[in-house]
């Protein structure tokens, strides 16, 4: 009758899943010699895997395929995700991008998939209303590393610098996570109303009308010539003239803790129209050209 009523002395006890193996093996019993038998089994296991991962609201970013073709031979295979996922699919059609090259020495007698991180599931992907998309940039990204070599795709970081060309630097990109929620939405919002404009990304030696300008990086060596200090004739890189105009000197100084500068810059044109931006290095005391003026 309490059971009836609902009343039950024994506190609620919520269920536990129980923890999914990270690591799961398939012994084949025949060797794989072909792509699509690799594919089929590591399907499989990541159905597996993932789904147990499901059970708890989590994702997995990315994952290690470890082919073994002999007792001693393994060849293991990444792959990593921008956003987590629980499915396999994602997973499956990266992997076979990634095992298109590889030519494999022997038959693969035994399957390993490993999980390596995992996170929560955002609340979008939780939604009984999910709308699945997929996300171009995994492909891309795997697409584009088959191609340069893992570690040599760089993307450009801002710094803050007084010379032209150290304004950004290169670092070695990886796919990050994006986290569009309202909340950081209205951050970004008030960020840039608060935040003052930065014009320190602009070339500040002097107003110059031509719209465009190419900026050499590093700095190219110049020859010039001078009369009473003024340039007369510049050489520099496959291009060479007289000097009709010139505008500066500009000089700038500073990162003193890490690589001191001290530069006396000029734009000039030659008697052709062209336009350059120079400069002379007074810790050198050499001659640099730094862009061209389009």
């Amino acid at each position: 009758m309490k059971l009836a009523r609902g009343e039950d002395d024994q506190p609620l006890k919520p269920k536990r899943f129980k923890d999914e193996k990270e690591n799961q093996t398939k012994d084949l019993e025949s060797p794989l010699e072909t792509q699509i038998g690799i594919l089929f089994y590591v399907n499989s296991i990541l159905e597996s895997q993932l789904s147990g991962l499901a059970k708890k609201g989590l994702g997995c970013e990315g994952i290690l395929v470890i082919l073994k073709t002999g007792e001693d031979n393994e060849i293991p295979i990444p792959v990593s995700l921008a956003k987590e996922t629980n499915d396999p699919k994602t997973f499956v059609n990266l992997f076979r991008l990634e095992l298109e090259k590889i030519i494999l020495p022997d038959p693969v007698r035994k399957i390993q998939v490993r999980i390596q991180t995992t996170s929560p599931l955002s609340s979008e992907q939780l939604s009984l209303h999910q709308r699945k998309e997929a996300n171009p940039l995994d492909k891309i990204f795997i697409r584009v590393k088959r191609v340069l070599g893992n570690g040599n795709i760089l993307s450009p970081q801002i710094i803050s610098s007084h010379r032209p060309e150290g304004k950004l630097q290169l670092v070695r990109y990886t796919p990050s996570k994006k986290n569009n929620s309202k909340e950081n939405m209205v951050k970004k919002k008030e960020q840039k109303k608060t935040s003052p404009e930065s014009t320190e990304s602009q070339i500040g030696f002097c107003q110059n009308s031509i719209s465009g300008f190419r900026l050499y990086h590093p700095p190219k060596p110049a020859t010039v010539r001078q009369e009473n200090g003024v340039i007369k004739f510049v050489i520099a890189d496959s291009w060479y003239g007289e000097v009709a105009k010139q505008k500066g000197p500009w000089e700038i100084s500073g990162e003193w803790w890490s690589e001191a500068y001290h530069r006396c810059y000029f734009e000039v044109e030659l008697s052709r129209g062209e336009q350059y931006l120079i400069f002379f290095d007074n810790f050198l005391q050499k001659w640099f050209l730094q862009g061209i003026f389009d």
